[in-house]
């Protein structure tokens, strides 16, 4: 629950609240499981999840609701490929405490991959090794070279 715990941080350095003051849970879970072989990881399945973020005293008034959606929002675009999801828009409900402050809860679905790797302090067995869970590994390419011939794309 990566992506949670990341939005929570965010959250928490955009907003003037303390930490105690924004908290997040996880609601349900749902495995989906894919036995991927990658070579050097085995996609072992997505995890899909809705949470619910609690910010608990939130100054409320229309600018900082507004600029609270955007950092959101903004966070969700930039971390999050959500055009899978079923529900991927969040919904913000707002319970007015006073004039000035408002308890809100955000509640949105993530799905995040789950990854073993091979590990000889492993503890899950597979195919006669031992693996670990982690984060997957990415190889990213120092340099690259695209090429193409006009005459092929015209036809």
């Amino acid at each position: 629950m990566e992506k949670l715990e990341a939005l929570k941080s965010y959250l928490i350095a955009k907003s003037n609240l303390s930490a105690g003051a924004i908290s997040a849970q996880v609601q349900s879970m749902v495995l989906k499981p894919k036995g991927v072989d990658e070579g050097n990881q085995v996609l072992l399945h997505n995890l899909g999840y809705r949470a619910v973020i609690n910010l608990i005293g939130f100054p409320y008034q229309a600018q900082e609701i507004a600029s609270f959606n955007a950092h959101l929002m903004t966070w969700l675009a930039d971390n999050d490929d959500r055009e899978e999801l079923e529900d991927a828009y969040p919904s913000i409900s707002i319970d007015l405490q006073d004039a000035q402050t408002a308890n809100l809860e955000v509640s949105l679905a993530f799905e995040e991959p789950v990854y073993i790797s091979s590990s000889l302090d492993g503890e899950i067995e597979l195919a006669d090794q031992t693996w670990v869970l982690g984060s997957a590994e990415i190889d990213w390419a120092l340099s690259a070279e695209v090429t193409g011939n006009l005459v092929n794309l015209a036809n």
